[in-house]
């Protein structure tokens, strides 16, 4: 066993305690020193980023036989490269993790299985966004990235706090180019999405604090750089959209949106053409289902399964709902 010993000095005096075990232990590892705030899986790996400016790199473990105690999750790599709050992270496959944080922090991870007796991953910065305003002060609430062609190049759009959009493409060994930037109205932008990316253009959907969707899309030049265009916009909450997801379906995308007002919105975005080229989309039908929740949703996500469409919400009333979406 392992004594504890601990000296220390009171009213002139020398006192030794000492004792044979620890007078605490923890019922359960803890994971981040403060608030989660960003979770993302890439199918074999889970990473979460907190308001203790840490990323962690997650495995789940089966644990042996006859030993049912030792499943759960294990942490496989930890980082502490940022020096604010976590925003938002992001899988691209195994190898490649995004994260993104206050004072316009973006950081992209490589991650590898070392061949060798350690039981961790090696994850290492391979390259940071230094494409800052003049303060350098804002956050990067949101962002959506994407591989585009043999080179692993990534196009990766960026909503910042100040209103503003900004795509990139990043290739290794290169860098950072951007491609496209464009600022929205006074509201800020809490979320954007991909709707299609190629390599001489993109379209994207965005929510804001004002409740509105908007549908953008940007094409490429290689000489300068372009702006997104501002396709439809549409009012859907009473203020701002906490969470959001979509699935693709035959005729466009469905859209599942959370917001502040304690509503669940339900949106599809169709094509304005089905011609080859098209980046523009519209929101051809929308839906808001009041009072989802007792508080403001912060959290979704679309599951299909069977055929049949589900939304699962979580709020910040404590509770998980299960919603069937029928067309």
């Amino acid at each position: 066993y392992k004594r504890i010993r601990f000296g220390f000095t009171k009213t002139s005096k020398l006192c030794v305690y000492s004792q044979h075990s620890s007078i605490h232990r923890p019922l359960r590892q803890g994971t981040h020193g403060r608030e989660i705030r960003a979770l993302s899986s890439s199918g074999r790996y889970i990473a979460t980023g907190a308001e203790d400016t840490t990323v962690r790199v997650w495995g789940y473990e089966e644990g042996k036989q006859g030993q049912p105690a030792n499943k759960g999750l294990r942490c496989l790599a930890s980082a502490k490269l940022h020096i604010s709050g976590l925003q938002k992270t992001q899988w691209l496959g195994d190898e490649y993790l995004l994260s993104s944080a206050g004072y316009e922090e973006f950081f992209i991870w490589s991650v590898r299985r070392l061949e060798s007796r350690y039981q961790g991953l090696g994850v290492l910065c391979e390259a940071g966004l230094d494409d800052k305003s003049p303060a350098g002060d804002l956050r990067i609430v949101d962002f959506d990235a994407c591989k585009i062609d043999s080179q692993n190049s990534i196009i990766i759009t960026l909503a910042m706090s100040n209103s503003t959009l900004k795509t990139y493409r990043y290739t290794p060994g290169h860098g950072f180019k951007l491609l496209a930037r464009m600022s929205y109205t006074g509201a800020c932008l809490t979320q954007v999405r991909h709707l299609g990316v190629d390599e001489n253009g993109l379209s994207a959907l965005t929510a804001s604090t004002d409740g509105h969707l908007a549908t953008w899309e940007a094409s490429f030049d290689d000489n300068e750089t372009s702006s997104h265009v501002l396709v439809h916009v549409a009012p859907l909450h009473q203020n701002s959209i906490k969470s959001l997801d979509l699935q693709p379906t035959s005729e466009g995308f469905q859209v599942l949106t959370g917001g502040d007002d304690n509503a669940l919105g339900i949106t599809t975005i169709t094509p304005l053409s089905h011609e080859a080229g098209n980046r523009r989309y519209t929101i051809s039908s929308r839906g808001i289902v009041r009072k989802a929740h007792a508080a403001a949703i912060n959290g979704l996500v679309l599951v299909r399964r069977g055929g049949e469409t589900f939304g699962a919400t979580v709020s910040n009333d404590q509770r998980i709902k299960i919603w069937r979406i029928q067309k």
